[in-house]
């Protein structure tokens, strides 16, 4: 930014609000556009020429921030002069004006009237001009102008902005300002045309009284519109991600593409370049729509924060006017957004890119037809809103009426794109049908969109059908292996969006180059939803209480510690594999004694006041202890059957991660009785590889499990059906696992995070991203305020080897 730039901007006000995106400097004539983005009036003119100089007959161009498409304010003018017939940003001048007057070199405006650079000492409220000390006594000797409130330039400095900021001018009648708000007709006005136009209205206020009233809805929306921001963030990932995979599973099925070709005669080149074609073909089809959707998403997230920073800088700096005006048009720009980010999100899909060898390969060389059969497959992206979405609503004014006439061209036009890319595999007078048919509906029913699906009767040997894929968090990735699934399997993960949502027919196999628009899902609120319900809550980030090291002049070296639990009286007990013990620390994380066992234990968890129970893996069995102050008094001896690693317990029953075949986890009683076994659904497919850590809710009803080998964390009933089952890209090497009420924690120890869902698998957040590594064991105070973390791998630096830390939770 320029020197100028560092004179004008003012650290109470963010730069980038007062800086045109396009020349990167602080605005000169700002104008406004419909999107709420603001820039210079020549950087504008000049992006417009730049946009339409290839158009034949140009109508719009799109903003050079958000990419949007943006009509021009009046067709039959040529575009060097549409900047000019956009709305000044009355506000932004303003509010630079504000700053402008408080730096050290504001000048006299009456002098430099007069091409005279004099210094400012005063300023004249009523006037809204910087005076000299010359100007000052002329001002204070002039009749109308004796009675004015001067105050000195310091003392401004120390003054809100908004003391300052002038109302906006009435483009009705000249002279006037904006001061009144008509509530009949949602209108600013001035006195003039409160006198001449608004006589008869019976709900006419001042724009203070009618600003007052509109904070509060200032705050919501601006909470909604972080939401939207981070609801587009989380589409552009998933889009990213999505194209991440697309291109690991292209590059897999090239190489085996290129392995079978090499084991094969010269003959077969051209069936080689062939498929491999039809491949890229497929892969640059859908990463361009992913691009298209990232780029919408991208622009979506510039709105939302613009309006952010409109609203925050408008209740801080701006006028009583300027607010009204600003959360208007930022409600009106919300709710469009809105319907944008719900229409991508009900039309997310995922392509897999499949390939099969032929089977006849070897034996027919010399008369195949083709390499292999390239087949795709499609998943519907389950992406949740992160709040309760209401149906579309229509203002009635002429101005909101264009704006949704323009998103239904826009819509129709994307619809002719994907037509257009049909037209290989559909008759002329179908496709004619077929679009009459959903614009006509598109029309009628704004909330509620309808598309059809189409079977070809001729099958080709590429095809593509749609599976739903595993949910995304508002900062995650739920991941899916880009691996080769059967045309007929239909995946789902279950996953409670936070309003009800009308499932759509599945989609039917269809070609590759053929492209349907899903049916979009109409949304069904419950009558009781408030306007702006956020049932999805981020949780706040947990800060460091204190730590301490579990090492004791006892040990011979360092701890490994991949067990902990808080029994009862908030004493601590930890697992020590490396030397075979189990530890207790009191509440002020003291040693109090130790207790050295037949083998090396690994989890542990209190079964009741201070009764403890630890598992030992290699010796296939669970001890039950009885902590005293300094000792431990062994109770019974509970055989598993199998290696035990995780453990824990509710309603007087454990749960057991067992390593044997299958891998399972157990329900058993206290007495050591096995009460169920769960390891494979009724289809006979396994649940885990390697169960490794393992937490209830306090009915028993629900098990939480990480999985070593999986790398996954799942959800399974205490009758062993399996909810869900998630992996999360910012989750690597989930271990530890703990439940409180209705949240699950989860220790990333690869990743170095601690991570908190919710108990239908939605990824919520990161609670711990800084102050630990590799954390391994995680557990919740029994009040719920604190969470301990183990760490452990060899690689830890001196200073956190056998460190546990205790963090707090903020009231998450």
């Amino acid at each position: 930014m320029s020197s100028l730039a560092a004179d004008v901007i003012d650290p109470d006000v963010a730069d980038t609000f007062l800086t045109c995106s396009v020349c990167e400097e602080p605005f000169k004539n700002p104008v406004g556009l419909p999107c709420l983005h603001s820039f210079c009036k020549e950087c504008l003119t000049k992006h417009i020429l730049s946009t339409t100089k290839a158009q034949k007959n140009p109508k719009a161009f799109t903003c050079p921030k958000c990419k949007r498409h943006v009509d021009s304010p009046d067709p039959h003018q040529p575009p060097h002069s549409w900047a000019d017939l956009f709305p000044p940003n009355h506000f932004v001048l303003s509010l630079m004006e504000g700053v402008k007057i408080r730096s050290d070199s504001q000048k006299c405006d009456p002098c430099s009237r007069r091409n005279e650079k004099v210094i400012a000492i005063r300023w004249c409220k009523e006037c809204g001009e910087a005076l000299c000390q010359q100007c000052e006594g002329f001002h204070r000797s002039m009749k109308y102008s004796q009675h004015h409130h001067l105050v000195s330039m310091e003392e401004l400095k120390t003054q809100p902005i908004k003391n300052t900021v002038s109302r906006p001018p009435c483009p009705d009648h000249e002279g006037t300002l904006l001061g009144f708000f008509c509530e009949d007709h949602n209108q600013v006005v001035c006195s003039s045309c409160v006198t001449i136009d608004h006589r008869k209205c019976k709900h006419v206020t001042t724009t203070a009284e009618a600003a007052e009233k509109q904070y509060v809805d200032a705050e919501t929306l601006s909470e909604k519109l972080k939401l939207q921001r981070d609801w587009s963030r989380r589409i552009a990932e998933n889009r990213r991600h999505s194209a991440r995979v697309l291109e690991d599973s292209t590059n897999q099925i090239r190489h085996q593409i290129t392995s079978i070709r090499q084991q094969i005669n010269d003959l077969l080149v051209q069936k080689e370049v062939k498929i491999l074609e039809e491949l890229k073909t497929a892969h640059a089809e859908e990463k361009e729509q992913y691009d298209k959707v990232i780029e919408t998403c991208d622009g979506l997230v510039s709105t939302t924060e613009n309006a952010i920073a409109l609203i925050q800088n408008s209740m801080r700096h701006g006028s009583d006017t300027d607010v009204i005006l600003a959360i208007d048009n930022v409600k009106n720009e919300s709710q469009s957004c809105e319907n944008k980010l719900a229409d991508l999100t009900t039309r997310l899909k995922d392509l897999f890119i499949n390939f099969s060898a032929d089977s006849t390969l070897q034996a027919v060389v010399n008369g195949l037809d083709d390499l292999g059969r390239l087949t795709t497959t499609q998943a519907n992206v389950n992406l949740t809103a992160p709040y309760n979405v209401e149906p579309m609503t229509y203002r009635s004014d002429h101005t909101h009426r264009d704006h949704i006439h323009h998103e239904h061209t826009h819509r129709d036009h994307i619809h002719h794109e994907h037509t257009h890319r049909d037209h290989i595999h559909h008759e002329h007078t179908h496709r004619e049908h077929d679009h009459n048919d959903r614009t006509h509906r598109e029309h009628q029913h704004h909330e509620t969109r309808h598309t059809h699906t189409h079977r070809d009767d001729k099958r080709r040997e590429i095809e593509i059908e749609s599976v739903r894929s595993l949910p995304l968090s508002p900062i995650s990735t739920a991941r899916k292996s880009p691996v080769a699934m059967p045309p007929a399997a239909h995946q789902r993960k279950a996953l409670t969006p936070p309003y009800e949502i009308a499932r759509s027919p599945v989609v039917t196999p269809r070609k590759l180059r053929k492209r349907s628009p899903s049916p979009l899902p109409p949304l069904m609120l419950p009558k009781s939803v408030s306007p702006f319900p956020y049932n999805r809550i981020i949780p706040r980030p947990a800060t460091l209480e204190t730590f301490f090291k579990g090492r004791t002049s006892n040990d011979r070296e360092n701890c490994c510690f991949t067990g902990a639990d808080i029994i009862q009286d908030g004493r601590i007990i930890l697992c020590d594999q490396t030397h075979r013990k189990v530890k207790v620390f009191n509440h002020n994380y003291q040693w109090c004694g130790e207790k050295v066992l037949s083998a090396k234990p690994y989890d542990v968890c209190c079964i009741g006041g201070s009764d403890i129970a630890v598992t030992l893996p290699t010796e296939k069995k669970m001890q039950l202890y009885t902590v005293r102050d300094s000792d431990f008094i062994c109770i019974a001896n509970i055989q598993t059957g199998a290696k035990c690693y995780g453990i824990a317990y509710a309603q007087k029953k454990f749960a057991v991660c067992c390593f044997s075949a299958p891998p399972s986890v157990k329900l058993m009683s206290r007495d050591g009785r096995e009460l169920k076994t769960i390891a494979r659904d009724m289809a006979g497919n396994d649940y885990f590889n390697f169960p490794d850590y393992v937490a209830m809710d306090k009915n028993t009803r629900n098990i939480y499990v990480t999985d070593r080998y999986r790398k996954s964390i799942s959800c399974i009933t205490a009758l062993g059906e399996k909810r869900w089952e998630i992996r999360y890209d910012n989750l690597k090497v989930p271990r530890g696992i703990a439940v409180y009420g209705s949240k699950v924690f989860v220790a990333g120890c690869r990743s170095h995070t601690i991570v908190q869902l919710n108990i239908d698998g939605d990824i919520l957040g990161d609670i711990i991203s800084e102050g630990i590594s590799y954390p391994t064991k995680i557990v919740v105070h029994p009040n719920g305020e604190n969470i301990l973390v183990t760490q452990h791998q060899a690689t830890l630096i001196d200073v956190e080897k056998n460190m546990v830390k205790i963090f707090s939770l903020n009231n998450q």
